[in-house]
């Protein structure tokens, strides 16, 4: 599997984990995932996409998923809102997009430290 499949497998899994805490958090059952993940993930998607986050990452670019999720966290939460027929709170916001980057720089840490070409 190529890098950047395994980092944006990697994301998708940790995104659902993540909505799926949220959900247990707050008392929400499962049916709730979809509108909740779906927006989210494509969002990230996109970000990633225009900010090149499947490019195989160093220690010294790990800071660039910040921006990245500048923009997805706002579009995601846009359109779950959009979705449940809402809006979108700005604390809701803010808080997804710094938990969803804590988890995807953790991810992307573990992720550097098993496949990171090591120089002698």
């Amino acid at each position: 599997m190529k890098a950047n499949h395994i980092l944006l497998l990697g994301d998708l899994v940790l995104i659902t984990l993540f909505m799926l805490v949220g959900l247990q958090f707050h008392s929400s059952g499962a049916e709730r995932l979809l509108p909740n993940l779906v927006p989210f993930a494509a969002a990230w998607w996109l970000a990633g996409h225009l900010t090149d986050q499947w490019q195989v990452p160093s220690w010294r670019t790990l800071w660039k998923l910040l921006p990245a999720m500048v923009l997805a966290a706002p579009l995601g939460a846009v359109l779950r809102a959009a979705w449940l027929g809402g809006v979108a709170l700005p604390l809701f916001t803010a808080i997804t997009a710094a938990g969803l980057a804590a988890v995807l720089l953790v991810w992307r840490a573990i992720y550097l430290w098993l496949f990171a070409k090591r120089k002698p």
